[in-house]
């Protein structure tokens, strides 16, 4: 069996897919596929993607009419013969033996996730990030602190079984936040977890531009409403629940300090004040200051 399945959604990345490609064909470990799904890329990432799978007999490459990266994601999963699954961004890359760690650290654990520490790369800059120590001591209490787990879904690798016995995937029709949804729906199936305190993934923090905090709220209170009609959010208890709608409000925090559209952070209270008690949400320092907003 293949031993691990890398899936790369690809859209407009031409800039950066070389530099991710070539992290991944020249990993240490070479017993894995290399799955890359092009969502209807409109620039010269096809070409790329192309050159590459001409090389190397791993990369099968997908090409799809953009549905965005949740389907991309969902299509890899459909075809994955790996025994783990990593996901990578067509903009960022791994270290050279990302791979190698990940499946030595979660083999040898015996553990269905394993979480590993990231470079977030900014402009000429780059920093160390550490797995927080907080985080193995939350996961261990009944009620984790969701506000310290790393809700990315490509500092992980997972094993392929755990995702398939649990039917989890990526929701539809997200354009933000899909992989905190995904991540935190992987947490409240219990898996076992592992923790890999290196940091194996670079993260190009300035990839994000005006354009996406423009519509992030929007956007994010689309993610919400979405999360919070699963049941598998409606079985959580009222504390996790809250800790959810916390990140949430710190993401509307963010986007607000960049694009200042009040009347978007309004349609977000509007909604989480009609699902919560007020005096439940006031404990949040970021709801506070969004309510200070409007």
């Amino acid at each position: 069996m293949i031993k691990v399945s890398i899936i790369i959604p690809v859209y407009n990345v031409e800039k950066y897919l070389q530099r991710c490609l070539e992290s991944i064909v020249n990993q240490t470990l070479q017993d894995i596929e290399i799955i890359c799904v092009n969502d209807g890329s409109k620039d010269g990432s096809i070409e790329i993607l192309e050159k590459f799978a001409l090389k190397d007999s791993r990369i099968k490459l997908i090409t799809q009419e953009n549905a965005g990266v949740s389907a991309a994601r969902n299509t890899g999963l459909d075809i994955a013969q790996g025994e783990y699954v990593m996901f990578l961004d067509g903009d960022d890359y791994y270290i050279k033996n990302a791979c190698q760690i990940a499946y030595d650290s979660i083999t040898a654990q015996g553990a269905d996730i394993g979480v590993f520490g990231l470079f977030e790369k900014y402009w000429i800059f780059s920093k160390f990030g550490r797995v927080n120590k907080s985080i193995r001591k939350a996961l261990k209490t009944i009620t984790p602190n969701l506000w310290l787990f790393q809700t990315f879904c490509w500092n992980k690798i997972y094993k392929k079984e755990f995702l398939s016995k649990n039917n989890l995937k990526f929701p539809a029709g997200i354009k933000t936040s899909e992989d905190g949804i995904f991540s935190l729906c992987c947490m409240f199936n219990n898996p076992k977890y592992c923790f890999i305190n290196k940091a194996l993934y670079v993260y190009r923090k300035n990839r994000f531009g005006s354009a996406t905090a423009q519509n992030g709220i929007k956007n994010d209170l689309i993610a919400l409403k979405a999360f919070y009609g699963m049941e598998i959010f409606k079985k959580q208890s009222l504390e996790i629940q809250l800790r959810v709608i916390e990140k949430f409000c710190s993401g509307v925090w963010s986007y607000y300090k960049k694009c200042r559209k009040s009347e978007d952070v309004s349609l977000f209270l509007e909604f989480v004040e009609s699902k919560y008690e007020e005096k439940d949400l006031n404990q949040f320092k970021k709801y506070r200051q969004l309510k200070g907003a409007v």
